[in-house]
C-alpha cells in the first residue's frame, strides 16, 4: 500500500528498526497491509495533525546528546521469555531510569546521558542479574540482553556480570571513546583524540582533522549539545564521553557534510569526590611543559532516599609551555652580547670619497656568534580552561540542567622570517571563548504493569538554550590597539629657511602663473584670487619675485616606542649630524627609517632586528541557539521529530597599522594636487608695494 505523508522537514520515524528521514515536504512510504500497520497509520496521522501546527519550516532536528537502552529479558536454562522483569539504570548506587519488561520480555529505556552505567535487573524467583560498565553513547541504542538463573543456582543473591562491547556493531559509523581511554592517550587535544579513529586523518598534533577527504571546516564540533564555532579545549577531567561519526549522519546534523565529533561532560555524582593534577617538564627539558588541573563534584541536596537531586560538577586545568612545536633538529640563537649590539648599533657607517655608506652589522654574523638552541625562542604559550554543570532533578522524569565552559589562550606566533634576529616582535595572539546553556527535559509514561501494557512508552521532549561568545585578537605585544604607535620611529623637524628663487621662464612674455590672494595678514582670501596671471613686464623683467621657503636640514628626536628600529635612524644622525640631512630620502635611502618604515632582510632569509609586526585585528563571534526534540515510542516502533533555530553575529576588522603613517603623510600634503602647478601665494611689499609670491608646499590648508 503506498502511503503519502505531508510533514515538515524535521520530522523522522522509525518503522522495523529502519529510520526515516522526512528531508522534503513529502515522502513515500510503503507499509504492509495490516491491522497493525492501520493502527499505526491512524496513529501517525493524528501525530502528523499536531505537529502540523508548528507549521512547515526548514528546521533541522535538534541534537539529542542522548542514548537508548534496549533488550529482551529470558529464562537462563529455556530461554523463555520473562515478562514483567525490572530494569534499573544505576550511576553511582543512584537509580537514572527504570522500565519494565512487556511480555515478550523486551525492554527500552530512554533517554539516558551518554556515560557508563550499571543495569539491574530482577524478577521473582530469579537471581538478581547486575552489569557493570554498561556504555551509552549518544544518538544509538545499545543492545544489553540478559539470561535469568534461578535463585537456587545463583551463589549468592546476585549474578555480576561485566558488559563487553560487541564486537561487531551494526549501527556503527565511527567511534566511542570514554573517559578511561581518553585520559590513557598521551594528548589532551580533541581533535587528536578523534583522530584515532579510522577514515579521520590529522596533519600534526593539535591540527583540524579530514573526515573520509572532506575539508576540515566541513567537520562539526559539539560540547553538551552545543554547536562549537571556535575553541573546543576542555578540562580533561570533565570529558565523560566523545562520539566521533565519520558517516551517516542522523537527521539531527543535517548540516554537516564532513563528521561529527560530540562531546558529553561529566555530571554530578552522589557523593562527594575531587582531585588535584600536576604535571611538570621544566626540570627535565627546555621545552617548559606546565600543567595543574582540578576536578571537583557532589550533592548539593539530597532527597529523602539519599540521592541527589541537586547537584554540581566543576574542573579547571592551567597550562603553560615554551614551546608547543620544537624542531627535531633544534635551532640556532644569537648570542645574547651579541644580539644587544646589534640592536644598539645595526648599521655599520664609512666615508668614500666624501659620500657617507652603510653596511648591515648583521650580515656580519658568523657561527662563532651563534649558539644551539632545543626550544624556538619566544613563542610560549599559556591556557585557562574551566568547565561546569549543575543538574536540578526534582522528579525521576524531570531533569534541569545547567551548565558552561571557558577557555582562553594566549601565545606568541612563530615567524620564521623573525627567529634568527628579531623574535623579540613575534606578534601575539589571544583567544577566548566561553558558552553557557539550559536545558530542560520531561519523560512522561507510567510505572509497573500500566507501562508494559501502555501502547505509548518512553514519551519526552527536551528543550535547550544556549549562547556562545568567541573573540580573537592578534597584536604587537608592545602596541595592542594603539594604532599609531606601529611603526613610529620619531619626531622629524624641518628646519626652513625663505630663499629668493624667480625662476627665469617668469620673464616670458606669455607665461602666467596660477595665483591665491593673500590679505595683510598672509591668510588666503578667496575674493583676491586671480587666475592665469601674466608675470613679464613686458620689457624682459618680472611683475613679481619668487621667494621659497626650502627645507634646510631635518633635526631628528628619537622615539621610545621601537627602541631597536629607532637604532637605526639615531646612528645615522649620531655619524652624519643632523645639519647634513635634508631630505627623508636620504634617510631611507642609507638604510636608515622614518615613520612608517621597516627593516628588511638580511641574507634574503631573516629579518633584521627591530622589524615591527605590521598587523592588528580582531573577530568577535556570537551564536545564540534555541533547540526541542520530542520522542515516542510506539510498539516497536519509534517517532521522534524537533527543530533548531540558531541566530550568528559575525564581526571581524584588520588593519595594517605601520602603512598609516604613509596614509598621513599624503592625506597632510593632499593639497598640493588641488590646482595646477605650484602651490604660490600673491603678497605685497608694504615699502615698495612690489608684489611678491611665497612658496608654501609643506603646509596644510
Amino acid at each position: 500500500m503506498l502511503v503519502t505523508i505531508i510533514t515538515p522537514r524535521w520530522f523522522t520515524f522509525k518503522i522495523s528498526d529502519t529510520i526515516y528521514l522526512i528531508n522534503n515536504i513529502y515522502i513515500y512510504a510503503i507499509l504492509k497491509k495490516s491491522k497493525r500497520t492501520k493502527n499505526l497509520r491512524f496513529m501517525l496521522r493524528k501525530l502528523l495533525t499536531v505537529i502540523a501546527l508548528f507549521g512547515i519550516t526548514s528546521y533541522t532536528i535538534a541534537q539529542t546528546q542522548s542514548g537508548t537502552l534496549k533488550g529482551t529479558i529470558t529464562e537462563d536454562a529455556t530461554g523463555e521469555s520473562v515478562p514483567m522483569a525490572n530494569v534499573v539504570v544505576e550511576l553511582n548506587g543512584t537509580i537514572i531510569a527504570g522500565a519494565v519488561a512487556d511480555f515478550d520480555g523486551k525492554y527500552t529505556i530512554k533517554p539516558i546521558d551518554p556515560g557508563k552505567y550499571t543495569v539491574k535487573i530482577s524478577f521473582i524467583g530469579f537471581a538478581t542479574k547486575e552489569i557493570s560498565d554498561v556504555l551509552i553513547t549518544s544518538n544509538k541504542i545499545t543492545f544489553v540482553n540478559a539470561a535469568l538463573k534461578t535463585e537456587s543456582s545463583v551463589i549468592g543473591e546476585v549474578e555480576l556480570v561485566e558488559y563487553v562491547v560487541p564486537l561487531i556493531d551494526p549501527d556503527k559509523t565511527g567511534a566511542v571513546k570514554t573517559k578511561e581511554e581518553i585520559t590513557a592517550l598521551p594528548t589532551r587535544n580533541v581533535q587528536s583524540v578523534a583522530a584515532q579513529t579510522a577514515g579521520i586523518y590529522q596533519e600534526d598534533e593539535g591540527g583540524d582533522v579530514n573526515v573520509r577527504g572532506a575539508r576540515s571546516d566541513a567537520t562539526f564540533y559539539y560540547i553538551d549539545g552545543v554547536k562549537v564555532r571556535a575553541s573546543n579545549k576542555l578540562p580533561q577531567a570533565s570529558i565523560e564521553q566523545m562520539t566521533v561519526i565519520t558517516g551517516g549522519l542522523p537527521a539531527s546534523y543535517g548540516d554537516a557534510t564532513g563528521g561529527i565529533i560530540s562531546i558529553t561532560t561529566r555530571g554530578p555524582s552522589n557523593e562527594f569526590f575531587g582531585g588535584v593534577e600536576v604535571v611538570s617538564s621544566s626540570l627535565l627539558d627546555p621545552y617548559g611543559y606546565n600543567l595543574l588541573g582540578f576536578n571537583l563534584s557532589g550533592p548539593l541536596m539530597k532527597n529523602s532516599e539519599g540521592n541527589s537531586i541537586l547537584g554540581f560538577f566543576l574542573s579547571g586545568e592551567y597550562e603553560s609551555l615554551e614551546d608547543g612545536d620544537p624542531s627535531a633538529v633544534g635551532n640556532y640563537k644569537i648570542k645574547e652580547d651579541v644580539m644587544e649590539d646589534l640592536e644598539e648599533n645595526p648599521l655599520i657607517f664609512s666615508v668614500n670619497n666624501d659620500v657617507v655608506q652603510a653596511q648591515r652589522a648583521s650580515e656580519f654574523i658568523s657561527m662563532e656568534d651563534l649558539e644551539y638552541i632545543d626550544a624556538k625562542q619566544n613563542v610560549a604559550r599559556k591556557n585557562a580552561r574551566l568547565q561546569g554543570k549543575i543538574d536540578f532533578k526534582p522528579t525521576l522524569n524531570t531533569n534541569i540542567t545547567l551548565g558552561g565552559n571557558f577557555a582562553n589562550t594566549i601565545y606568541r606566533d612563530y615567524i620564521y622570517g623573525y627567529s634568527l634576529f628579531n623574535p623579540s616582535n613575534n606578534p601575539e595572539t589571544e583567544e577566548q571563548s566561553w558558552r553557557v546553556f539550559g536545558r530542560f527535559q520531561q519523560s512522561f509514561g507510567a510505572s509497573g504493569d500500566e507501562q508494559s501494557a501502555s501502547t505509548l512508552k518512553n514519551a519526552f521532549f527536551t528543550l535547550q538554550a544556549d549562547y556562545s561568545k568567541d573573540t580573537q585578537s592578534t597584536y604587537d605585544v608592545d602596541h595592542r590597539d594603539n594604532l599609531f604607535n606601529y611603526g613610529y620611529i620619531g619626531k622629524f623637524t624641518p628646519v626652513r629657511e625663505l630663499v629668493e628663487n624667480t625662476p627665469l621662464e617668469w620673464q616670458g612674455e606669455e607665461n602666467t602663473i596660477d595665483i591665491i590672494g593673500l590679505d595683510e595678514n598672509g591668510v588666503p582670501t578667496p575674493g583676491d584670487t586671480l587666475f592665469d596671471v601674466f608675470t613679464s613686464d613686458g620689457a624682459g623683467g618680472t611683475l613679481f619675485g619668487l621667494t621659497q621657503n626650502l627645507i634646510s636640514y631635518y633635526d631628528f628626536e628619537a622615539g621610545d616606542l621601537n627602541p631597536n628600529a629607532t637604532s637605526y635612524t639615531q646612528s645615522y644622525f649620531d655619524f652624519v649630524g643632523a645639519e647634513s640631512v635634508t631630505t627623508l630620502d636620504q634617510i631611507t635611502g642609507i638604510g636608515a627609517a622614518v615613520n612608517g618604515d621597516r627593516t628588511e632582510f638580511v641574507h634574503s632569509l631573516w629579518y633584521n632586528t627591530g622589524r615591527e609586526y605590521n598587523g592588528y585585528s580582531k573577530e568577535n563571534n556570537s551564536q545564540f541557539r534555541f533547540t526541542g526534540m520530542a520522542s515516542a515510542d510506539i510498539k516497536d516502533h519509534a517517532i521522534q521529530f524537533g527543530f533548531e533555530y540558531e541566530q550568528r553575529d559575525n564581526r571581524y576588522y584588520g588593519v595594517s597599522p605601520v602603512g598609516l603613517w604613509t596614509l598621513a603623510e599624503q592625506r597632510v600634503n593632499n593639497y598640493v594636487g588641488l590646482y595646477d602647478g605650484p602651490y604660490e601665494f600673491l603678497s605685497q611689499d608694504e615699502v615698495t608695494g612690489e608684489y611678491l609670491i611665497t612658496s608654501q608646499k609643506h603646509l596644510q590648508l
